[in-house]
């Protein structure tokens, strides 16, 4: 049973007429004919009595009536299902690396359960672009996290872009802390703590250093940006880490940003991925209007 049929039959039934109720729903009086005709087939019964002046309806026709009503509302209502005003739900898979899943997330998935407390978010750590590739591909993470220095190799839409500054720092209580224009060479000898040496922006930062002269022999290297900053505040010792990383232990005291005589120029840019071939759903479409609202914002990571 088409639907169209049953929509035609409730304004043929309202205008008792096929020529009027044509006109009214862009069809010809052909087409009303053909349309009630078909409807009446599928019933088994006559829904019109055709006059010389129009059309009444017969004692079955009025009987459909509630029928066809209780038929087309629950069309209405299937078809603005999608659309419903309803709280989003269901769960939300990120794929990142360790500094985003350590220092940046939490915060960003804080809020957006404030406003959303029916979400649940699951944050799987892996530093490789094929693997987020590969997670978005066949739907076993919903978003990608990435930053990067250099060309991305993630081959998904970008719904978010934010660009963040790199930083030395220091114990705040380091010789390194209040010392005005301290040279890159004095800087790279001390002892030095690393992390992502070989994948990320740690590439591009011994990439920038090589390039002017300069390298590192660092005494530790760890995955976690965390360790890094632990071993720092507990032994003392220099590091390189995005701006957003150290952010709250620059503010509380514990770190200090050391004033490099030069800026190696290293911007990064944080990037969140989603497949655009996926429905998104309306759990998927919260987060993705939160981090679009923060960027149209410039909120700083």
């Amino acid at each position: 049973m088409e639907i169209r049929n049953v929509r035609t039959f409730m304004m043929a039934a309202e205008l008792l007429n096929f020529t009027k109720t044509g006109e009214a729903l862009g069809y010809s009086q052909a087409s009303v004919t053909a349309q009630i005709r078909q409807l009446e087939n599928e019933l088994g019964v006559r829904l019109f009595d055709r006059l010389k002046n129009g059309v009444i309806l017969t004692h079955e026709g009025r009987r459909f009536m509630p029928y066809a009503t209780s038929l087309l509302n629950a069309v209405e209502e299937a078809e603005n299902f999608g659309a419903e005003d309803v709280e989003p739900e269901g769960n939300i898979v990120i794929v990142t690396g360790t500094s985003i899943s350590d220092n940046l997330l939490p915060g960003i998935i804080g809020d957006v359960c404030r406003d959303w407390p029916k979400l649940r978010f699951q944050v799987r750590v892996m530093d490789d672009a094929e693997a987020y590739n590969a997670d978005l591909d066949d739907g076993t993470a919903d978003f990608a996290v990435s930053i990067k220095a250099s060309t991305e190799m993630i081959r998904h839409q970008v719904f978010g872009e934010f660009s963040c500054k790199t930083v030395f720092i220091c114990r705040s209580d380091d010789k390194l802390a209040g010392k005005k224009k301290v040279p890159l060479e004095e800087i790279v000898k001390q002892p030095f703590i690393t992390t992502d040496r070989d994948e990320n922006y740690g590439h591009d930062f011994e990439r920038i250093l090589s390039s002017k002269g300069l390298y590192i022999d660092p005494i530790a290297e760890f995955s976690s940006t965390t360790a890094v900053m632990n071993i720092i505040a507990e032994r003392g010792g220099v590091t390189f880490l995005p701006e957003y990383v150290v952010r709250t232990g620059v503010n509380n005291g514990t770190f200090a940003v050391i004033d490099a005589e030069e800026d190696i120029g290293l911007d990064l840019l944080i990037r969140f991925y989603r497949n655009s071939a996926r429905w998104v759903s309306p759990a998927m479409r919260a987060f993705i209007d939160h981090i679009k609202s923060m960027a149209d914002n410039d909120v700083q990571l």
